[in-house]
């Protein structure tokens, strides 16, 4: 009886430690960011930074008015305070539940100060008094953290974010400053991305690919990582990352930037776009001096399309235009792509996209009124790479290097 017990109780150990090996193995495989190649989705869990490091953060005025105007809820002032104003800063502009940031400004003593309810308690009695002062706007010094609520696409949470904010033109400005990072783990192999949006009216992340303000780029690949981040980095939604051996389409991410989804595309070879290593679109277009090209003749050589722009006075990014054709000369074909263009040179190709005729190519390779972007075409009518113009000094030699 003695040896039946032990038998069976040999048994359940032996039972138990191949269920815990089991598990021990189905938990390595269900490890956040954890995934193998033939993973077609892949959801990733970010995390969020402090600034705005790769993707930068603009600002905005805040709209301040009298403490007796019309508010979404009533606040407590601190009494040491005098003339106040009070400003909200929406958390989501496309939320039916609209939950804000609170600010005032005002003045203490002969000083003209702020603060931010910080902790999003109402109530700005237990929150630091700031001193108006010029601040750096493209520095990450000096940022104020905030608490509120947003919605994580299926239900309300608590979030905080950082907030640069100070002296703007007079009153206050303000804007976000923050960036999303995953590591994520294919065949034990792993990949930094970092995730950002241009956006800085809002504290969410959007999915609308022609709104163009959510981005992805891929800071490591395991071996090498990135200092510094090119036009040719950022990946939007709906477009390609890779990884691996594999390409996945940047699919969505939560309105509050806590998941990126990832699925795998195996045809990007053969898509068409302006994405680097895509077939380059096809175009026709009406030059400044009245003569119809077509893309198809002009393969022959490495085609470069300039996209320049004036607002606010820019000239630079048209004279890059003319000194990458003078320096190129007839090795390649260029193409320049503006609104209203004035300077029509002989020798030069350049396309009004104000006119008509030209909506084709715009839609296809500038899509917004105001770029600066140039794409550099293959012979075999791939998009070898893309980049701000300005910046063709630097990036246009080591793309023609070997290819002229």
């Amino acid at each position: 009886m003695k040896l039946l017990f032990k038998a069976l109780l040999i048994t359940l150990i032996l039972q138990g430690c191949q269920k815990s090996k089991g598990d021990d193995k189905q938990f390595s495989q269900n490890k956040p960011n954890h995934f193998t190649k033939e993973n077609d989705t892949l959801v990733i869990r970010t995390q969020k930074n402090k600034g705005g490091r790769f993707f930068g953060s603009g600002v905005h005025p805040i709209d301040l008015k009298d403490t007796t105007g019309t508010f979404p809820y009533p606040v407590i002032y601190p009494k040491t305070i005098e003339n106040i104003r009070r400003g909200i800063q929406p958390i989501d502009f496309r939320s039916k539940t609209p939950y804000y940031i609170n600010l005032i400004a005002g003045t203490a003593g002969k000083q003209r100060v702020f603060i931010v309810d910080a902790n999003d308690n109402h109530d700005f009695t237990d929150d630091s008094i700031r001193l108006y002062r010029d601040f750096d706007w493209a520095s990450n010094k000096d940022l104020v953290q905030c608490r509120y609520e947003i919605s994580n696409g299926k239900q309300i949470v608590k979030d905080s974010s950082w907030i640069k904010i100070g002296n703007l033109n007079d009153d206050l400005g303000l804007g976000r400053s923050e960036y999303l990072t995953a590591t994520i783990n294919i065949n034990n192999k792993n990949y930094r991305v970092g995730v950002g949006n241009t956006y800085n009216g809002a504290f969410t992340y959007d999915n609308d690919a022609n709104m163009n303000g959510t981005k992805i780029v891929l800071l490591s690949d395991g071996v090498k990582v990135k200092d510094t981040i090119y036009e040719r980095d950022h990946i939007g939604v709906g477009q390609y990352i890779k990884l691996s051996d594999n390409y996945y389409r940047f699919d969505n991410i939560t309105n509050n930037g806590e998941y990126i989804t990832l699925i795998k595309d195996n045809s990007f070879i053969k898509k068409t776009g302006t994405e680097v290593g895509m077939i380059a679109p096809a175009f026709s277009a009406t030059t400044t001096t009245g003569s119809i090209i077509n893309s198809t003749d002009l393969h022959d050589k490495i085609l470069i399309i300039v996209n320049s722009c004036g607002c606010g006075g820019d000239v630079a990014s048209t004279k890059a235009f003319f000194d990458i054709s003078n320096k190129y000369g007839s090795k390649v074909h260029v193409i320049r792509m503006d609104s209203a263009i004035k300077e029509i040179k002989t020798g030069t190709i350049q396309i009004d996209t104000e006119l008509e005729a030209n909506k084709d190519i715009y839609t296809k390779y500038r899509e917004t009124y105001c770029s600066r972007i140039c794409y550099v075409i293959g012979k075999d009518n791939r998009i070898l790479d893309k980049f701000i113009v300005t910046d063709w000094k630097t990036d246009l030699p080591k793309i023609l290097e070997n290819s002229i």
